[in-house]
């Protein structure tokens, strides 16, 4: 999992007299999510920086990957790290094994559920005689296991999010959690704070074209084109609209990349996908965002073996 965000070791970290607190988190489908790290090196202010493990978006864009999301904290920030992490490797009663289960008792089983590495160490400021030890805490646990340690990532996620204002753009409500919500922002290219604005009338879009009605797309359109609304709801008749990660060039223009997929299949094949590439560019004016242009490849498709 370290490999996945260009982590170095802890015990690197702890050579290299780093103060530190990270986790890495995955979802209920064994999928990496994002990697959150809190860390003090000798001389350095404290700083936060979230991670990513894939960024396919700015690839298919042609376009740079995303900046690095990172952010400096100031003094009660990073004492609020830690005083969040205190106790995240210590073990509940609840969660330590119990073999002497009573007849009758219900057996729970947990599904899908997330999981979070976390670890942290603390550099003595001071030791007597000789170097002084580092303890390296770490725990591995997961949503059903009613402990500290998924609390504690959390917690530092939401600290995270405090301490990084270019993420505030994107409303909370469409996301599953703050977790999500930052893994989202860390892909967003270009002018992350244009990004976030451009997301938001993604989602608008979306949603005027998934509710099941003959969308007036005119509205996202400069100046309500309606000549232009009108094509682009043709080429969506009877097809899904899924569009990606935008990245702003500037603070009024963005670009996002997806696909239509045609919701009545022109193949019974199951191994047989069909879609359409779509690209719009956007921009804002008078701090409303609308659709400059679009471009809707033909049809195609892509075969799956067996």
């Amino acid at each position: 999992m370290r490999a996945s965000y260009g982590w170095k070791g802890a015990r690197e970290l702890i050579a290299e007299k780093v103060q530190f607190r990270r986790f890495m988190m995955v979802n209920g489908y064994g999928r990496d999510v994002l990697a959150v790290t809190f860390e003090r090196r000798p001389g350095s202010s404290p700083q936060v920086a979230v991670e990513v493990p894939q960024e396919e978006e700015a690839e298919a864009l042609g376009l740079p990957p995303p900046t690095p999301l990172t952010g400096t904290l100031g003094k009660s920030h990073w004492q609020r790290a830690l005083n969040l992490t205190v106790n995240f490797d210590e073990k509940l009663a609840r969660e330590v094994p119990n073999d002497q289960a009573e007849e009758g008792e219900f057996i729970s089983v947990c599904l899908h559920s997330w999981v979070v590495v976390i670890e942290g160490a603390d550099y003595p400021l001071s030791g007597k005689g000789g170097e002084p030890t580092v303890e390296l805490r770490t725990d591995i646990e997961d949503g059903c296991s009613d402990g500290l340690a998924m609390p504690a990532a959390f917690a530092l996620a939401e600290l995270a999010y405090e301490a990084l204002p270019e993420c505030h753009g994107l409303e909370q409500e469409e996301y599953r959690n703050r977790v999500m919500l930052l893994a989202y922002c860390k892909r967003l290219g270009g002018d992350r704070v244009a990004a976030t604005k451009a997301a938001a009338f993604i989602k608008k879009l979306e949603d005027a074209t998934s509710d099941g009605e003959e969308p007036n797309l005119s509205p996202f359109f400069a100046y309500s084109d309606r000549g232009r609304a009108t094509e682009f709801e043709q080429k969506l008749a009877n097809a899904e609209l899924n569009l990606g990660i935008p990245h702003a060039s500037d603070q009024a223009h963005a670009i996002v990349v997806g696909s239509l997929e045609p919701k009545d299949k022109p193949s019974e094949d199951d191994n047989i996908y069909h879609y359409a590439d779509v690209t719009l560019r956007l921009e804002e004016s008078n701090a409303t965002w609308h659709i400059a242009d679009f471009e809707i490849s033909e049809m195609k498709t892509i075969r799956f073996e067996d």
